[in-house]
């Protein structure tokens, strides 16, 4: 006689409810003024979160390939190391967060045949994808705290800064694809995000993630798209300005050619103090700048490392002690190279661009192409709640695309997608 399969322990809306339950305590923790009571609820959850994806990931090993249970075992072994190495400079709660992201992928991966077969409530997706970032909007607009640019930044809502509540704005829409939410819409609150967060980044990294996903690698549509973008900035320049990304936009192409002008060059930013460069920029917002010099610090101070260092990286968070600006990298493939070591620098570059081409040229490649590029600029592997979200998703969609909703199939806007 048929035996009924039993429903998937570890499915897509199990997935999702344990995500919501951890946005409703960042909720909570951002509604108590960051008392320390939340602040402890929120990580002890976190750590049920992490032990579900390793129940997950046990769980369905054996639906791996030998060779991922490979790559996964070399990369644990290559963190095991970088700590042992670094155990005096290496914050071990950022360690297990920003290696974790690995273990996410795989868990996703190893998931079931039916891991999409039951999808959660649209009120609840839609709380889940529209409160925390409508609570981070009225932050910045209303309560004032989020001023500034990414270096030094406030919080807004329970999100460190405005950068990681663009983030969530844009990974989260996976979940508004599998809500069947009209792709349209989609596109225009991820465009939408990136303008009202202020955030060059976002909206750099949307408008490429958009190009490759609707027009792929043709030069000629490229020049063509380029001409027309040209000719609308001289056309309303001005009153693009008015809005204070494009203004920021054009303030910070400027203060690069003051920069580069008086330093002669790139590798003369290292010449100068930041002083001296926010006076030669001529303008206030000099956070690329900032960046770039940022960058030849950590390449420097790792070009004079002992070769354990330069073959197993500084230490998770090393670069908040050993830099000149006390920050973070400000772009997590210098910083996997940096405090990881060459070895999970490849690791991590090689699997989003992996998760890239395996999505394929679908709506839910937007969100993947998003994070390949905004890595280059911001520091967001270890934001615990997206990391989740992101490569989890990522290992289950690109085990799993070839049977979802046709929703998810290319339209007639991807006929040209291989």
């Amino acid at each position: 006689m048929y035996k009924e399969k039993k429903p998937a322990k570890y499915s897509y809306r199990s997935f999702f409810m344990l995500e919501f339950g951890y946005v409703f305590l960042l909720l909570v923790f951002y509604a108590t003024q960051f008392s320390d009571m939340s602040k402890d609820l929120a990580n002890v959850y976190a750590v049920v979160i992490l032990a579900w994806m390793i129940l997950c990931l046990t769980s369905g090993i054996h639906r791996l390939p030998g060779r991922d249970i490979y790559i996964l075992f070399g990369i644990l072994v290559l963190l095991a190391i970088n700590i042992s190495v670094n155990i005096n400079s290496t914050n071990l709660l950022d360690a297990v967060k920003i290696g974790a992201i690995f273990l996410f992928y795989f868990a996703g991966k190893s998931t079931r045949s039916d891991h999409f077969d039951k999808l959660p409530g649209k009120l609840l997706v839609r709380v889940f994808v529209l409160l925390p970032v409508f609570i981070s909007i009225f932050d910045l607009y209303f309560r004032g705290q989020a001023t500034g640019d990414a270096i030094g930044d406030t919080t807004v809502a329970f999100f460190s800064n405005r950068n990681n509540a663009v983030l969530y704005s844009v990974v989260s829409c996976w979940i508004l694809a599998l809500a069947n939410v009209n792709r349209w819409m989609i596109l225009a609150y991820m465009v939408g995000c990136a303008l009202v967060f202020k955030t060059l980044g976002a909206l750099v990294a949307v408008g490429v993630a958009i190009y490759l996903v609707y027009f792929g690698l043709n030069f000629l549509k490229l020049m063509a798209i380029a001409v027309i973008f040209l000719a609308l900035y001289f056309a309303i320049g001005p009153e693009l300005s008015e809005l204070s990304v494009f203004g920021r936009m054009q303030d910070a192409m400027s203060g690069v050619t003051g920069a580069l002008s008086a330093s002669g060059g790139l590798l003369g930013l290292d010449r100068m103090n930041y002083g001296e460069l926010a006076h030669a920029a001529g303008t206030t917002d000099i956070s690329f700048i900032f960046r770039l010099k940022h960058w030849i610090n950590i390449i420097n101070i790792y070009d004079t490392g002992s070769i354990w260092h330069q073959l197993f990286g500084f230490g998770v968070d090393s670069s908040l002690d050993l830099t000149d600006l006390n920050l973070l990298p400000h772009n997590d493939y210098l910083r996997f190279f940096f405090e990881l070591g060459p070895g999970l620098f490849s690791a991590f570059l090689g699997l989003n661009a992996l998760i890239v081409w395996r999505i394929g040229r679908t709506l839910l490649m937007i969100p993947a192409i998003f994070i390949f590029v905004y890595c280059f600029s911001e520091n967001i592997v270890n934001n615990f709640l997206v990391m989740t979200l992101f490569y989890y998703m990522a290992g289950a969609l690109t085990a799993q695309r070839p049977r979802l909703n046709p929703y998810l199939a290319p339209s007639a806007a991807f006929a040209n997608a291989p």
